[in-house]
C-alpha cells in the first residue's frame, strides 16, 4: 500500500509521544488524504462521511451561499465553477502576474485575480464584495480535514496538531503560505514534510521487521 493508499501519514508516528491526537494531512493538488494518530491507538486512515480514503482538495459555496468541501464541492464545479475553489495549493505563495495564476485562465477556470495592493500577491474575488488569500481557500479544506478527523475520533478532543505533506520543489514562499493556511484553519503543524520523505517513512515502518 503507497504513499497516496495510506496518506502518506506513518511519518506522524514521530510524534507518538505526544498525549494529544495528531493528524497527518496529505495534500496533494487534486486529492487530500487524512491520517491520525492517537494515544494507545496508534496510526488509523481517516474516512470522509462517504467512507472514502481520500476527498476532492476543495471548497465553496452551493446555491445558499453555504460552504461545501471535499466531494461536495468539486460536484459543483459544473453547476457553479466561479464558486468551487480547486487546485488551491497551486495558488499558495504567487504573485497575480506569475505563470501559474495565468494558467487558470488559460485552462478555462472562470477565476478573476487581481494582486494585492501592498505584496502584489494573487487575490481571488468572488464577486463584487468578496475576496480571498490563496491562504484562505486552502484553509477551508485544511478546516475540512480537521473536522473529518474529530468526527473519526468520536469529539474525545480537539485535534489542534498536524503535518502536512508538501512537494519538494516548495520554496520558502509556498511553505510560509501553507503554514500561514494551517494557522487559519486552527492547525499548529509540527512539520511540513516533503512527500518522498514521508513515502520513505511508510516504506521504512513496513519494512522494520526486515530491517
Amino acid at each position: 500500500m503507497g504513499l497516496r493508499d495510506v496518506v502518506g501519514l506513518v511519518a506522524i508516528a514521530l510524534t507518538a509521544s505526544t498525549e494529544a491526537a495528531v493528524i497527518g494531512i496529505d495534500f496533494g493538488a487534486r486529492f487530500v488524504k487524512v491520517g491520525i494518530i492517537q494515544p494507545g491507538v496508534g496510526i488509523e486512515l481517516v474516512l470522509t462521511e462517504a467512507t472514502k480514503r481520500k476527498s476532492a482538495a476543495a471548497a465553496g459555496f452551493n446555491t445558499q451561499n453555504e460552504r461545501v468541501y471535499g466531494d461536495e464541492a468539486y460536484n459543483l464545479v459544473g453547476k457553479i465553477p466561479h464558486k468551487q475553489f480547486i487546485f488551491s495549493k497551486l495558488m499558495l505563495g504567487k504573485n497575480a502576474t506569475s505563470d501559474e495564476i495565468k494558467s487558470f485562465k488559460h485552462l478555462g477556470y472562470p477565476y478573476a485575480f487581481e494582486p494585492d495592493a501592498d505584496t502584489g500577491a494573487a487575490v481571488l474575488r468572488l464577486g463584487e464584495n468578496q475576496t480571498y488569500r490563496p491562504e484562505e481557500l486552502v484553509a477551508f479544506v485544511l478546516s475540512y480535514a480537521k473536522q473529518i478527523a474529530e468526527n473519526h475520533a468520536g469529539g474525545k478532543a480537539e485535534i489542534k496538531d498536524a503535518v502536512i505533506t508538501v512537494p519538494a520543489y516548495f520554496r520558502e514562499t509556498e511553505r510560509r503560505a501553507m503554514l500561514s493556511a494551517a494557522s487559519i484553519a486552527g492547525l499548529n503543524v509540527l512539520s511540513l514534510m516533503h512527500e518522498q520523505t514521508a513515502f520513505a517513512f511508510k516504506y521504512g515502518f513496513d519494512k522494520e521487521a526486515e530491517f
